[in-house]
């Protein structure tokens, strides 16, 4: 009797592994993330009115902030709308130094912003970009590639991105027995490979 009771409560009280990973996304972490808003808000009304603050505090609220939004994102979105919303939270950060900070630290925040929402989810994105580019999404590609060029390093990661895929893909070829026995097939697969990344860099890429 007592068994079955418990056994009833497993499969009606006990909330899921889902479910206690929502509520403490939709919970502790909205509060951690408008506590960290709230203060740092509260900082610049600080400096606002001629206090002295103290801007390493400020940096390392932005970057708690950003790793989390990067963290939750990643988790749920596809690589093109993970980069939407990081571009919204760079252009709000941006707006936000327009109208509250001095005009010297929108080069920090850029940074700060790629470090934790760019350069710390890069395996996320390398991925998204070659499935992109082997879909050939031009489309997709050229939005990724006016957003990178926004960046100081966006370029070269784009370009670092390329360059690797198409040794990977070069490499494929020439290892893989059954595509070299015919050269003239071979010889024709790798001229369509260069012709596919070639229309990628004008179409997309702006032949950068």
């Amino acid at each position: 009797m007592i068994r079955d009771i418990f056994m009833y409560m497993d499969r009606t009280y006990i909330p899921s592994h889902e479910i206690c990973l929502n509520s403490w996304t939709n919970n502790i972490i909205c509060y951690i993330e408008t506590r960290l808003q709230v203060t740092l808000f509260e900082i610049v009304q600080k400096e606002r009115n001629g206090e002295v603050i103290n801007r390493g505090l400020m940096r390392d609220i932005i970057k708690i902030f950003y790793r989390g939004e990067s963290q939750q994102l990643i988790e749920c979105c596809d690589c093109l709308e993970y980069l939407k919303k990081t571009e919204k939270c760079l252009d709000e950060e941006i707006d936000r130094v327009a109208q509250y900070l001095d005009a010297k630290s929108e080069v920090k925040i850029i940074d700060l912003v790629e470090k934790e929402m760019i350069e710390s989810q890069m395996n996320c994105i390398v991925s998204g970009l070659v499935n992109m580019i082997t879909e050939d999404k031009y489309n997709d590609l050229a939005w990724i590639y006016n957003f990178f060029r926004r960046l100081p390093n966006g370029l070269k990661m784009i370009q670092d991105v390329m360059t690797s895929h198409i040794r990977v893909t070069g490499k494929q070829l020439v290892i893989n027995p059954e595509q070299v026995k015919d050269p003239l097939e071979f010889v024709q697969r790798l001229s369509e490979e260069k012709h596919k990344h070639d229309k990628i860099i004008s179409l997309a890429f702006n032949n950068d």
